[in-house]
């Protein structure tokens, strides 16, 4: 056998091992690498939700003039700050779980998220009659308008994850020496 085909058969051998090797830690590293993602994710999801609330999320319908005039303001999804500070997260090995941390703020969270239909009754007449807002005759029900502050963020919160969980992999495979940059 001559010098250069000696050489591409080192060569051939070196770059075998390199492959043997990286599907001998592909498991453990893509595991590891996967759980730091999601770590990650449970950081910054829960900024991506709060940054969609503070901006006032995707273009809403207006808030009705009762509301402005009984808010103060016409932001939609501020109040008190509760909503914006329950948002949490944890993470296991199945992924990451995004919740209004708080059960009371939770309800309202459902309702600017999904929208709602209420029934009028006899004693909401009475509370927009003392509040000098009363409800004509022929009103039945009162129509919330969906205000979705985590849903656009769910393809977002999905690319991190996948960045994060790139780079993981990739750091985990040069550390174990797999690979080299």
């Amino acid at each position: 056998m001559s010098g250069p085909d000696l050489k591409i058969r080192m060569k051939w051998t070196q770059e075998a091992w390199a492959i043997f090797k990286a599907f001998y830690y592909f498991k453990e590293v893509f595991e590891a690498a996967l759980i730091r993602a999601y770590r990650d994710g449970a950081t910054y999801i829960p900024n991506i939700i709060r940054g969609n609330i503070r901006k006032g999320g995707n273009p809403y319908k207006d808030l009705s003039g009762l509301t402005i005039e009984l808010k103060g303001h016409s932001a939609p999804l501020i109040e008190s700050g509760r909503l914006h500070d329950s948002i949490t997260a944890t993470y296991s090995r199945r992924g990451v779980d995004v919740f209004v941390g708080d059960p009371e703020v939770a309800v309202y969270a459902d309702v600017m998220e999904f929208g709602a239909t209420i029934r009028v009754t006899d004693a909401m007449r009475r509370f927009f009659l003392a509040i000098g807002h009363p409800l004509r005759s022929d009103t039945k029900v009162i129509e919330i308008p969906a205000r979705p502050f985590m849903r656009p963020s769910i393809e977002p919160a999905f690319v991190l994850v996948w960045e994060r969980f790139i780079y993981h992999y990739d750091k985990e495979l040069v550390r174990r020496g797999v690979v080299s940059i």
